[in-house]
C-alpha cells in the first residue's frame, strides 16, 4: 500500500519504466578503476515519473507493506533531469526493496525527493535506528563493505544501485541517525554540466 501526499493514482501498467522526451545514447560511462558500463539511452525525464514506476513495482511485488511517498513539495516540480529512465528506475527500486526487506511488516519506509538547481536528491528512509559500531555514513567509495549487523542483505544489488548512480554522475550513501537509516542518492538534473530550469 502507498501512501501519498501528492501521489497520482491510476498510473497504466504500459506506463511503467517509460518517460516521454527525447532519447540520446551515450557511450559507456566509465567508472573508477577503468571499468565501462552499458551504454546509457538518455532521455528528458522527471524523478517523479521514476519513482512513480518504482512505486508501481515494488507495491505489486510487496503489497501489504506502507510505503510512504512525499514528492517535491513546490508546486509545480517534477525533478527534470536527463537520466536512462530504466536504469534509474532500477537504482530506485533496489533502494526501495532493501529498505523493505530490512524491517518488519509494520514498519514504514517512505520515499521523498527534493529538486536542486543542478541535481536532484531522493531519500529512501527506514526505521533502523543507528546502533553501537555502526558508521555514520558509508558512502561506498569503494564499493559496499560491512559496516553493521544487518548487511548480509542485499549487498550486491546495491552495488548495482551504486554503478547506475555514478554511471550518471551522480552518488549514493547511506546514513544513520537515531531516526533511522536513510539511502540518500543525488544525480545531477543534466549530463555535462547545463542544468535544466526549475
Amino acid at each position: 500500500m502507498i501512501e501519498a501526499s501528492e501521489m497520482e493514482h491510476g498510473m497504466q501498467t504500459s506506463d511503467r519504466g517509460r518517460a516521454a522526451g527525447t532519447a540520446g545514447r551515450r557511450p559507456g560511462a566509465s567508472l573508477p578503476g577503468g571499468q565501462e558500463e552499458f551504454p546509457l539511452d538518455l532521455r528528458e525525464t522527471t524523478l517523479a515519473a521514476v519513482c512513480r514506476s518504482a512505486l508501481d513495482d515494488v507495491a505489486a511485488r510487496f503489497p501489504n507493506r506502507l510505503i510512504a511517498y512525499a514528492p517535491d513539495p513546490e508546486a509545480g516540480r517534477e525533478g527534470a533531469g536527463e537520466w536512462d529512465p530504466r536504469r534509474v528506475t532500477y537504482a530506485v527500486t533496489i533502494l526501495l526493496e532493501d529498505a523493505l526487506k530490512r524491517t518488519r511488516e509494520t514498519d514504514l519506509v517512505s520515499v521523498r525527493w527534493r529538486e536542486h538547481e543542478g541535481v536532484v536528491a531522493l531519500r529512501v528512509q527506514y526505521p533502523r535506528p543507528l546502533e553501537r559500531g555502526d558508521q555514520l555514513v558509508t558512502c561506498f567509495e569503494h564499493g559496499v563493505q560491512p559496516d553493521g549487523a544487518d548487511d548480509a542483505v542485499g549487498t550486491l544489488r546495491i552495488l548495482a544501485a551504486l554503478r547506475i548512480a555514478r554511471q550518471h554522475g551522480g552518488h549514493l550513501a547511506r546514513v544513520r541517525t537515531r531516526a533511522g537509516t536513510a539511502y540518500v542518492l543525488e544525480l545531477p538534473r543534466r549530463q555535462g554540466g547545463e542544468t535544466l530550469p526549475g
